[in-house]
């Protein structure tokens, strides 16, 4: 879920990936984005709010804030942090945790900014990249060896599950916002995609 508002709001969460079967009495995590987006509580308030009802959902990570603050909270790691200027990656554990996707992702995004003129089709490039690390490097996330395999990539392609949805959002000194989206069918071919601009009010 991801989502930026013309107020500057700004929120975007992963599922956190434990190997358990889903329990179907727990509330959407879609929520803790869109409650955010539409509320008017500032970040420290609602991560307080959060976290009274952390319990109620699945395993969680939320990147979430302004153009002037960002946090990061989840309810597998039990603190609210504040994310300071840097490049971060955040997957399906807690944030920086260094998967072999997040490592080589950040290397790329790195790489890709050091450009004078920075290209949406490098960021779309780096968002597809399907390179799958060696056996040792893979994690342990509870899952089979060969489906931790398949998850490995920063682009996921699996039979029936993967990667649907690709977005990219850039904000200049003016506040002015760029949101680009792709979005993609059960075998990654790119179906649609989407493109909005505005300006932070």
């Amino acid at each position: 879920w991801l989502g930026v508002t013309k107020s500057g709001r700004f929120a975007a969460l992963t599922n956190f990936r434990e190997g358990t079967a889903k329990d179907p009495k727990k509330t959407s995590r879609g929520l803790i984005v869109k409650n955010f987006l539409q509320g008017n509580d500032d970040p420290v308030s609602y991560a307080k709010q959060l976290d009274l009802k952390k319990n109620r959902y699945e395993g969680f990570n939320l990147l979430f804030g302004s153009s002037d603050e960002m946090y990061y909270f989840s309810n597998r790691a039990n603190s609210l942090l504040p994310i300071s200027e840097g490049i971060y990656g955040l997957s399906n554990a807690t944030l920086d945790t260094p998967w072999p996707k997040i490592i080589r992702g950040k290397r790329l995004f790195k790489e890709i900014i050091s450009c004078e003129d920075v290209q949406i089709d490098s960021l779309f490039e780096m968002l597809r990249d399907d390179k799958k690390p060696e056996k040792r490097e893979l994690p342990f996330t509870g899952v089979s060896e060969e489906f931790e395999k398949e998850l490995s990539p920063i682009f996921v392609r699996i039979n029936g599950y993967g990667t649907r949805s690709s977005s990219v959002i850039l904000i200049d000194y003016n506040d002015n916002v760029e949101f680009y989206e792709k979005n993609y069918d059960s075998s990654g071919k790119e179906v649609n995609n989407s493109y909005y601009t505005f300006q932070i009010i």
